[in-house]
């Protein structure tokens, strides 16, 4: 009778190995960048059970007159509900804080951009598995009646998100207290 035997290439093997390697080096990455997004300068980012957001800005420093990029993702199992206007203003799901004297001292010092000045309004689901990108143009407003608006000054800055979660959210809108998911701290210098 034949006897049959499978011989593998040693390149196969080699191929098969190094293809290994670099999927485990890749998933070692990964994980590495999750971790640091969710540990901002020693405090872990801790949201309800079921809730994951990822929001981040697309630098560390910044000068007073350069646009900050805003990205949000969601892939939470939960249904998340952001902030709307009722003109439609596109950047009214964010706000900017500005750190004070204090470690845990955020104030916010701008709700929207120069363009869209309005207070949140309203509710819109916003679905899992999707992305959801603005920009800061780096203007606070500096008084409370009109729309007057300067460049940011030099200081330590996060943007914030405030959300809810749940199917009965659209009942009660923001009469339930939000939550906030607030982005890696950068500075404008």
């Amino acid at each position: 009778m034949f006897s049959v035997s499978r011989k593998v290439s040693f390149s196969v093997v080699v191929a098969l190995l190094l293809g290994w390697a670099v999927m485990s080096v890749l998933l070692f990455q990964s994980s590495q960048i999750l971790i640091a997004a969710q540990y901002e300068d020693g405090l872990r980012i801790v949201l309800p059970s079921g809730v994951k957001l990822t929001l981040v800005v697309d630098k560390k420093v910044y000068r007073p007159e350069e646009p900050i990029l805003i990205s949000l993702r969601n892939d939470s199992r939960k249904q998340i509900w952001l902030a709307t206007t009722a003109g439609g203003c596109p950047n009214s799901w964010w706000f900017v804080q500005r750190l004070g004297s204090d470690a845990n001292d955020w104030r916010t010092v701008s709700r929207t951009s120069a363009g869209c000045v309005a207070a949140s309004s309203g509710l819109e689901k916003y679905a899992s598995h999707t992305l959801k990108t603005d920009q800061w143009d780096g203007l606070v407003q500096t008084g409370d009646i009109g729309e007057i608006f300067t460049n940011a000054p030099t200081g330590t800055y996060r943007i914030a998100v405030p959300y809810l979660v749940g199917k009965e959210v659209a009942a009660t809108g923001w009469n339930l207290d939000p939550q906030l998911v607030p982005s890696g701290n950068f500075t404008v210098q």
